[in-house]
């Protein structure tokens, strides 16, 4: 969380010295993960939040891989 945080606050001051004004917002995808993680039991909480995760890691993993092989 805390590399994440950091990263977030990098980009938006480097939004803002180019005159950008950052709007963050969740993605679709993002708010229909919070949803299910709001619904789900205690139980399963864990186990909900491991699998949300490893399919945004893998998402990003796919995009950054894509970019390093085929660039911009």
């Amino acid at each position: 969380i805390a590399h994440h945080t950091q990263t977030t606050a990098k980009l938006t001051s480097a939004a803002r010295s180019a005159g950008l004004m950052p709007q963050p917002k969740l993605m679709p995808m993002q708010e229909t993960m919070m949803a299910e993680l709001r619904e789900t039991s205690a139980a399963s909480f864990d186990r909900t939040y491991i699998a949300q995760q490893r399919r945004a890691h893998d998402m990003a993993l796919a995009l950054h891989s894509g970019y390093a092989r085929d660039g911009g």
